[in-house]
């Protein structure tokens, strides 16, 4: 993964110019292990809703400026079939209602598409380093047009793991301050291993990789094969954990269930969720 590019902390920090870049992680190699018929980001939880529309809209609700979905390439035309180039900004929508002309105030979120480098697949390509590379590519892309469009925080919204989206937009006054929110159900969130969304800034990016980086083997010669790159086997709470990210507020949902696996997702088809999460639709959202 390439270094982030240092940009003045001053820049990072001026909310007249904040920009909170989305980032759906959805390749990962502890994530894609087990064979089944279908990529479990193409979950359907909802009549005419998928598990990675879901985190599209959570997104939206967050008020994310940018989407970033992390998936390789043989998944990316599936994703990008439903999901598209861009998503309508909620926000906008609802300003646009009190100007004479609605149609000309409706902005557009652009979603982008990021595969992990082919040297990285096997060593660092489980859903936790997903995340820090999809971050990092919003960085340089961003810093590269302006240093005025770089993120000043991500969102990060899982497609493995299912609750309402509108949840998301509780936090909006905190996204746009120092701290940092974290989505808990009975009181566990991805400090636990739950796939419930959270935040962090640029500086705690750095914080995160070179804590991980320190600890794992690396690719060590004096190792076994199966012992090198051990943050492969790193699960989310060893690299999201309070201890790396600082300032956190909790926004407490009550209703949440993992999809990430048959059994899991056999259980959310059966619970009253399915019927709440049913009225959202990005496909209709869209051709607004």
């Amino acid at each position: 993964m390439s270094c982030m590019q240092d940009i003045n902390q001053n820049i990072q920090d001026n909310l007249a110019n904040f920009h909170m870049a989305g980032i759906i992680p959805v390749s990962g190699s502890d994530i894609e292990a087990n064979p089944v018929p279908w990529h479990r980001c193409l979950s359907q939880i909802g009549e005419n809703l998928l598990a990675v529309e879901r985190s599209v809209l959570e997104c939206n609700f967050a008020g994310c400026e940018s989407i970033w979905i992390i998936c390789n390439e043989d998944i990316q035309p599936l994703i990008k079939y439903r999901v598209g180039d861009y998503v309508v900004c909620f926000e906008s929508m609802a300003r646009s209602k009190y100007v004479p002309y609605p149609q000309t105030k409706i902005e557009q979120i652009p979603i982008f598409y990021v595969p992990i480098p082919s040297y990285s697949r096997t060593k660092r390509d489980n859903i936790a380093w997903s995340i820090l590379h999809g971050a990092n590519e919003a960085f340089m892309v961003s810093a590269k047009i302006s240093k005025w469009l770089v993120p000043n925080k991500y969102f990060v919204s899982f497609p493995y793991g299912i609750y309402d989206p509108r949840i998301a937009a509780k936090g909006k006054k905190l996204y746009f301050s120092e701290q940092n929110v974290f989505i808990s159900h009975q009181n566990r969130t991805v400090a636990h291993n739950l796939y419930t969304g959270f935040t962090f800034r640029p500086s705690e990016f750095k914080i995160i990789r070179r804590k991980i980086k320190e600890e794992c083997t690396g690719m060590s010669l004096i190792r076994s094969v199966e012992d090198r790159w051990s943050s492969r086997y790193y699960s989310l709470d060893k690299f999201y954990n309070c201890g790396n990210i600082e300032n956190i507020q909790f926004i407490e949902v009550d209703c949440y269930q993992s999809c990430e696996d048959w059994l899991s997702y056999k259980k959310y088809l059966q619970s009253e969720m399915l019927d709440s999460i049913t009225k959202y639709n990005l496909q209709k959202l869209n051709g607004f």
